[in-house]
């Protein structure tokens, strides 16, 4: 019986670091970049058809038209909420985690997996609209 249950920890380990933490990691790096303002990083990270409608200024622009974004200091990208769907990845993502207020911070932030890597790819600065 431990060998069957030491067995499913592995496989569930093997499955969150070569499924699940691809996804979140990018996730992460994009964040970072935003919180850092680097918007050159930010724009770099972004799928291809994100690069192809819009610029790193126009990336800067989203994000100070959203003040949950123009103001971001910390965020918490949740690992434990992954939804993936073949080479698409939804993300939530806590864009003000001291937040107690009654205001909803989480966002869903879509990834796409483009040659291999994972990138933000929805309809406002890589999040869903809505």
């Amino acid at each position: 019986m431990l060998g069957v249950i030491v067995v499913l920890l592995v496989v569930g380990i093997v499955v969150f670091v070569q499924k699940i933490l691809p996804p979140v990691n990018a996730a992460n790096d994009y964040l970072d970049d935003l919180r850092d303002q680097d918007y050159e990083a930010a724009f770099e990270r972004l799928c291809e058809a994100e690069q192809n409608d819009s610029s790193p200024r126009t990336l800067e622009g989203i994000v100070e038209t959203q003040p949950v974004l123009e103001d971001l200091d910390e965020f918490d990208v949740d690992a434990f909420n992954v939804d993936l769907d073949g080479d698409s990845a939804q993300v939530d993502v806590d864009l003000d985690p001291d937040n107690f207020s009654n205001r909803n911070s989480v966002f869903v932030l879509e990834l796409v997996k483009e040659d291999g890597d994972w990138r933000p790819c929805g309809e406002i600065a890589g999040f869903q609209a809505g």
